[in-house]
């Protein structure tokens, strides 16, 4: 059985030295040899790959990039690496995964606090079997793999500092992304940023939400397009709210959507 928590130290460690480029590189062949494996879910294995290849092709020296639910930092160094320029912000509420990103990116503003809608304390879900998993609301499993804690909730708006300006959102929480946006919507209205994010179907029912709930708020309350990551990298069209609906049946299209503003 793979130990995670090991895992999550030894990703901790690689970041930001020599061996991060290799270890990503080993990354990207072990997803494209799952997809050879399950073509059922290739679109999902090459998720990552792909979210590599549109950073690579979209993010500028001078962006200014938001990364909500470090975890390790995977892509915060992605962010620094790309654009050395930018202000980069970082928002993590697992205490210990916090310290030690402040520790390996001082540059960047690494703050220990969950983001959403409603600001105040809140109970937050660690899996410690798979920490990836971790949200502010338990997705099930056995009690003994999980412990709660408490942590602070903040809305994005009251969190970016005046005169910012963001291009890029990253959202890698698990279920909450609605609330994360409704909590940004100052951000979105002034900044138009690209969005990445994670949504599924299971994740968005723990909070009581729907992909029509999602969809509506990025399309008819703010001015956003979303797309499928394969078909923005191709230039293919957005979703309506059916093929987006549609991309969540089993088995899953994907798990990463890109929202880009319509300008």
């Amino acid at each position: 059985m793979i130990d995670y928590r090991r895992m999550v130290n030894l990703q901790m460690m690689i970041m930001r030295t020599p061996m991060e480029g290799p270890a990503r590189r080993l990354m990207g062949i072990a997803h494209l040899v799952r997809s050879w494996r399950k073509p059922e879910f290739r679109d999902v294995y090459l998720e990552m790959p792909r979210i590599d290849r549109f950073l690579d092709r979209t993010v500028r020296g001078s962006f200014n990039c938001i990364d909500i639910g470090c975890h390790v930092g995977v892509k915060l160094s992605q962010f620094v690496r790309l654009a050395p320029g930018g202000r980069h912000m970082g928002f993590e509420p697992i205490p210990h995964l916090a310290q030690r990103l402040q520790k390996k990116f001082p540059e960047v503003d690494v703050r220990p606090v969950a983001l959403g809608d409603t600001p105040g304390e809140t109970t937050f879900t660690i899996d410690k079997q798979l920490p990836g998993r971790s949200s502010l609301r338990s997705l099930g499993g056995s009690d003994k793999d999980h412990e709660e804690i408490k942590v602070r909730c903040e809305r994005l708006d009251s969190l970016v500092p005046e005169g910012y300006h963001a291009h890029l959102l990253n959202l890698a929480v698990i279920g909450s992304a609605l609330s994360v946006l409704r909590g940004a919507t100052g951000v979105l209205q002034r900044d138009r940023p690209i969005l990445i994010f994670f949504w599924t179907r299971l994740g968005a029912e723990a909070f009581g939400a729907s992909s029509a709930d999602l969809y509506n708020f990025l399309t008819e309350q703010h001015p956003y397009s979303l797309y499928l990551i394969k078909d923005l990298l191709d230039g293919g069209a957005p979703l309506d709210l059916a093929r987006f609906d549609e991309s969540l049946n089993y088995p899953c299209k994907a798990t990463h959507f890109i929202a880009v503003a319509d300008r």
